[in-house]
């Protein structure tokens, strides 16, 4: 009997092992059956976005999905090193062999899932998934981790607890406890990590008057020298190299698009710290303007930058390129780009562009970025050379 098998028993297997070795019959050990689950799970982690591989693929789904339901956290082990394609595999395996357990009565491995769950070293959304298993079956375990949550590297695990504490909070603010309340909401906006309720606790804590420094919260870098405009007529500025992009010279002067241009400072006070530079620079269209800060970290370390923009975009950390969109007016969101950098001790330097078109639509009319740097959770990482900043809540433009 093989572990890659549909069971009609559901036991562990070295129990069904021990069975056949008594009548001498056992035709293949659980080392075996090891190495046919990694094998078929090779198979998932090997498929490509191009389609190479799905055959393959294809046909060990159809295995792992069969096998017994006490496989399960080693199957989501493997979420760990996939890319999405191949975790979209693996999950939907995993839910077809807890749905056979579920129509034929039997167990999941309960004491490995949480086991697996306490393991923060695994992916984020194999252990979201460890944790739906765990309620689906068992509902009192949601009130024996929901509250545990709060700074958890999963920000879907995080969003559940926030939203555990901020609905403690609502709890006593009915009871006319506000400073409990403040207390409680306090604790939830800790741990947020999600824009929406981050600003609606913020607005929630102002309100009741306790306000909190949101863009120190996010880690947006709020302090920038400025300079432009240069020119992006017929949005061929995108690929020119102007002045900041060879060197920084923060006491040079340049020639601009109709005029001399130098370095300002502009500090944003937006609660999400949007640089607008229709403010910092001038309102104008088909032009192209640059933002330089200095980020200081007292360690290096692997980081985050985040990068959200209606405008044509590209940036560089400490002198190298790192990534760009040639696209305008296509929207604006929270966390629109995120890229993984490496920090180093002391000074960082971000250099961002900023491309304007010459589209006249009144909804084009914004010229803005906004960066924060933050881990993997995004849960910020602060400079130690960030200044304090009086924020506001801004109504946009």
């Amino acid at each position: 009997m093989s572990c890659l098998a549909p069971r009609v028993w559901r036991k562990p297997c070295w129990l069904v092992s021990a069975a056949w070795v008594m009548f001498g019959q056992l035709n293949v050990t659980c080392a075996e059956e090891g190495v046919a689950l990694e094998h078929q799970i090779a198979s998932l982690l090997s498929v490509e976005k191009e389609g190479k591989g799905n055959e393959e693929a294809t046909a060990a789904w159809k295995r792992i999905a069969a096998v017994d339901a006490y496989s399960i956290p080693k199957i989501l082990a493997a979420i760990d090193q996939a890319k999405p394609i191949s975790a979209n595999y693996i999950r939907s395996a995993v839910d077809a062999i807890a749905g056979r357990a579920k129509g034929e009565n039997s167990p999941l491995p309960t004491a490995e899932l949480e086991t697996f769950l306490r393991t923060i070293s695994h992916s984020p959304h194999a252990r979201r998934f460890a944790y739906e298993l765990l309620v689906a079956v068992d509902p009192s375990a949601k009130d024996r981790w929901v509250s545990t949550f709060l700074l958890d590297p999963s920000p879907e695990l995080r969003r559940d607890s926030v939203e555990y504490w901020q609905g403690l909070g609502e709890k006593e603010l009915s009871a006319n406890g506000k400073d409990k309340a403040i207390e409680l909401f306090e604790k939830a906006f800790s741990g947020a990590v999600d824009e929406d309720q981050v600003t609606a606790l913020a607005k929630k804590l102002e309100d009741l008057g306790r306000p909190v420094d949101v863009p120190t919260h996010f880690g947006y870098i709020q302090n920038w020298k400025v300079i432009g405009p240069f020119d992006n007529t017929g949005e061929k500025g995108y690929d020119t190299v102007y002045p900041p992009e060879e060197k920084i010279e923060l006491t040079a002067k340049y020639p601009g698009k109709g005029k001399e241009v130098s370095w300002v400072d502009l500090t944003t006070t937006h609660q999400l710290a949007k640089v607008d530079l229709q403010k910092g620079i001038e309102k104008a269209k088909g032009v192209i303007g640059y933002g330089y800060a200095i980020v200081t970290m007292p360690e290096a370390r692997d980081a985050q930058l985040r990068i959200s923009t209606p405008n044509g975009w590209k940036i560089w950390l400490n002198g190298n390129y790192i990534f760009g969109k040639a696209e305008y007016h296509s929207g604006e969101f929270f966390d629109q780009t995120v890229v993984d950098v490496r920090l180093n001790k002391g000074d960082n330097a971000v250099l961002v562009k900023c491309c304007q078109n010459e589209q006249t639509e009144p909804w084009t009319n914004v010229w803005r970025y906004q960066v924060r740097v933050c881990d993997s959770s995004g849960t910020a990482i602060l400079a130690s050379n960030r200044p304090k900043v009086q924020t506001i809540f801004e109504k946009e433009d």
